[in-house]
């Protein structure tokens, strides 16, 4: 369970934080199971933090450390994500629900697997290595991406936009892109659509102007 004291400190006066934790030194704050509603949590430093099942609804996470944070089955509702920094953080079974990131966040490492996005503008974040195995992601905005090496195996994308996403190197053998827009999407050197049943119908995008070089096996027209 949560530590008292640091939800406290975090709820009350969240200017105060940085320099509660610097103090006492807390190297791994324990926010789990905690509900934090309509606060400015922007420029905290939670990184490391056990977030676990925790609750982020209308809240400034904008410029908010979570690096290496454990936030499996947490759920970000309404959140302002600008320029923060997710990198190496645990997110499984996570929901992200009609949250932006204006300005790109670095979800670099991040293991968002099984993971529910939806309706969310993530436009110019990083998601270099990231995990999305598994993952649903409905209606979100990918366009100018940074997914290079990323893991979407088995992952459902729909109404989705990825336009000029750099795919490059990444495991895209995801089970759906119905509706999603993936023109100009660099996929060289991708194990793009290799394992998808094509004819079946369970990838219901066209793949269009991808980048050259490719290789031939992924130069794909969905029709």
């Amino acid at each position: 369970m949560s530590n008292s004291a640091h939800v406290e400190v975090l709820t009350t006066d969240p200017s105060k934080w940085n320099a509660f934790r610097s103090s006492l030194k807390v190297a791994v704050p324990d926010l789990s199971y905690t509900a934090f509603q309509g606060l400015d949590l922007s420029g905290c430093d939670l990184s490391s933090a056990i977030l676990s099942h925790t609750t982020f609804d209308d809240v400034d996470l904008s410029n908010t450390n979570l690096e290496r944070s454990r936030m499996d089955h947490s759920v970000l509702r309404f959140c302002e994500l600008n320029n923060t920094n997710f990198r190496s953080a645990h997110f499984a079974f996570g929901r992200i629900a009609s949250s932006r990131a204006a300005q790109g966040s670095d979800f670099s490492g991040a293991r968002l697997n099984h993971a529910h996005l939806s309706h969310c503008d993530f436009s110019f974040c990083c998601f270099f290595r990231t995990v999305f195995e598994g993952s649903l992601l409905d209606s979100v905005t990918l366009d100018a991406c940074d997914c290079r090496y990323a893991c979407f195996t088995g992952a459902s994308i729909s109404n989705a936009s990825m336009i000029l996403t750099n795919c490059m190197g990444c495991d895209f053998d995801v089970h759906s892109v119905k509706n999603t827009d993936l023109k100009q999407v660099n996929f060289f050197g991708a194990s793009t659509f290799l394992s998808s049943d094509l004819n079946a119908g369970r990838v219901g995008t066209k793949l269009v102007a991808v980048k050259k070089p490719v290789d031939p096996q992924l130069r794909l027209l969905l029709e």
